[in-house]
């Protein structure tokens, strides 16, 4: 990647392999090391150059390991608010499926706009996704290229996926619900000592905690909160 002035004036360059990484941050920036280990911050006018971006750099860590990559590559399009994602979490995500073809992102072969739920973790999605969505926080969006053997491997699906295809996600998380609440901690202050007779006084109380699509083949979980 090669980086230059409003003037094109050449300023860095840097190699984009499988362990490169752009992180985005909010306002539109994005930040990154370039081959001589320096820090370099980019803004965007807009989003969409911003995810357009990211995007690019996704694929170009795909093509640089070669059509027989075995490792899940992802890369963070937009960030979220709040916890991130563990596994045993229940996500709501929308999202876009592509084939990985011709060093790009080729044909669609799956959307979904409405929403799709599944608990992360628990084996009911592709290893790919179940590993892609940690992370993520509500309203975080990324994309996954997944190499066939976490996707769906020689069967691949009729009509839709080839086999031995790797595959590329844009996926969008809408609503999280943790596995693991915080629970409220209760701290209940000792009364000073006083040098006075003490008053007998009962009491019976206790604290207590107050506590026949493509996604067919990706068995919904649980009911999720906003």
């Amino acid at each position: 990647m090669l980086l230059y002035l409003s003037n094109n004036k050449h300023v860095t360059s840097v190699k984009v392999d499988a362990s490169f990484n752009m992180t985005i941050q909010a306002s539109n920036y994005a930040s990154f090391y370039d081959d001589a280990r320096q820090a370099w911050s980019l803004h965007f006018t807009s989003t969409e150059d911003a995810v357009k971006l990211a995007k690019e750099i996704a694929v170009c860590k795909a093509n640089s390991v070669g059509p027989a990559f075995s490792q899940l590559l992802k890369q963070d399009l937009v960030l979220g608010e709040g916890q991130p994602v563990d596994k045993g979490d229940s996500v709501e995500v929308v999202y876009t499926g592509c084939l990985l073809e011709n060093n790009g992102i080729g044909k669609v072969f799956d959307s979904n706009d409405k929403g799709f739920r599944f608990k992360v973790g628990a084996g009911k999605v592709i290893r790919g996704w179940d590993e892609g969505t940690v992370g993520l926080c509500k309203g975080g969006r990324r994309v996954l290229i997944i190499p066939s053997s976490l996707a769906y491997g020689s069967q691949g699906v009729s009509g839709r996926i080839p086999p031995n295809a790797n595959l590329v996600f844009d996926v969008e998380v809408k609503k999280v619900k943790h596995s693991k609440e915080k629970k409220q901690e209760v701290t209940i202050a000792t009364p000073p000592k006083i040098d006075t007779p003490p008053i007998d006084r009962k009491s019976s109380d206790t604290v207590r905690d107050r506590t026949q699509s493509f996604e067919d083949q990706l068995v919904q979980s649980g009911s999720i909160d906003d």
